[in-house]
């Protein structure tokens, strides 16, 4: 899923393009916005989770390096054709917090 495409307020899966360089390989979180610059695009999130920090303020929001995310994924991807609810059943699921 190209970070173009993803819809505010809409929860995903974020994974890493170097998982060594953090302590995760991905982070669930809800997005926010993408800030795109000439030079550079930011990648704005809230409600991240972690399963290392599970303690951290879910109503923080969150800056990352657009450049840092290898992959994007809703829960429709991630269950993919194994599931047998259609998709706005999937997105009303995976917004429930």
């Amino acid at each position: 899923m190209n970070l173009t495409d993803l819809r505010p307020n809409q929860r995903y899966l974020f994974h890493y393009k170097d998982s060594c360089q953090h302590d995760e390989p991905m982070f669930r979180a809800n997005f926010v916005k993408l800030f795109v610059h000439s030079n550079y695009k930011i990648l704005i999130v809230n409600g991240y989770h972690s399963k290392k920090y599970q303690s951290e303020n879910i109503r923080t929001v969150w800056s990352i390096d657009a450049k840092l995310i290898s992959k994007v994924e809703n829960l429709s991807d991630i269950v993919g054709e194994k599931c047998v609810l259609p998709d706005d059943i999937l997105l009303e699921i995976d917004n429930y917090t």
